[in-house]
C-alpha cells in the first residue's frame, strides 16, 4: 500500500501536533484532593471540627547518605527523612486504607488503664465490609523515622494535621485529633475521587 502524501496525509498528523502541544497543560491541572472533616478534642472536653481540602497521609523513608570528606578522610553518614504523600493511610505490612473507600476514621485509646495504645479504627463506605482496627505504632515507618502525620490545605494554606501520642498521658495536649470524616453532608465531590 503506498503511503499518502500530500494535504489529507498532513491532516492527522498535524491533529496529533496540536493534541500533543495541548496535553502539558491539562496535565499541569492539579487533581482536586480529598475533602475532610476533622474532629478535635480540646483540653476542656470539648469538640471542635475543622475542613480542609487536598488531604493526604505524610509517611517518611530513612536515607543515609555518605559523603567524602576528604582524601584519607573517614566519610560523613548524613541521615534524611524523605517524604511521601499519599491518598491511602498505609501500615507496615503494606496494606492500605484509601481514602475513597472510607467512611471515616476514629482514633481512640484502648487497653488497660496506664498502658492504653492509639488505635485507628476506620469505617468504609460500603456497608458490608466490617470496620478496620490498626494499632497506632504499626503506621508506615513509624519506628524508623519522623513520625507520619496528615496534611491538607484550608483557604489556600498548607496546614499539618498531627497525630495523638501512641500511649496515652495524663498531660493533656491542647487540642487532639479524635476522628476524620471522608463522607459528610456538605462535601465538594470531584470526578477524580472514584
Amino acid at each position: 500500500m503506498p503511503i499518502r502524501t500530500g494535504r489529507s496525509a498532513s491532516l492527522p498528523l498535524m491533529f496529533l501536533l496540536a493534541s500533543c502541544v495541548a496535553s502539558p497543560s491539562i496535565c499541569e491541572e492539579k487533581a482536586h484532593g480529598f475533602e475532610v472533616l476533622l474532629h478535635y478534642r480540646l483540653s476542656d472536653g470539648t469538640e471542635q471540627t475543622g475542613r480542609l481540602e487536598n488531604f493526604h497521609f505524610i509517611y517518611y523513608d530513612r536515607r543515609f547518605v555518605k559523603k567524602s570528606t576528604g582524601f584519607g578522610k573517614p566519610g560523613k553518614v548524613e541521615i534524611r527523612d524523605v517524604p511521601h504523600d499519599s491518598t491511602a493511610i498505609q501500615n507496615d505490612e503494606g496494606k492500605k486504607l484509601k481514602f475513597k473507600q472510607l467512611q471515616g476514621v476514629r482514633l481512640e485509646y484502648q487497653g488497660e488503664p496506664g498502658k492504653r495504645r492509639l488505635v485507628l479504627i476506620a469505617t468504609f463506605r460500603n456497608k458490608k465490609k466490617s470496620a478496620a482496627a490498626w494499632p497506632g505504632s504499626d503506621l508506615r515507618n513509624i519506628h524508623v523515622a519522623k513520625f507520619p502525620h496528615f496534611l491538607g490545605e484550608a483557604d489556600g494554606k498548607a496546614v499539618e494535621v498531627l497525630l495523638p501520642p501512641l500511649m496515652e498521658s495524663d498531660s493533656s495536649q491542647e487540642k487532639i485529633l479524635v476522628g476524620l470524616e471522608f463522607q459528610f453532608s456538605g462535601q465538594k465531590k470531584h470526578r477524580d475521587w472514584f
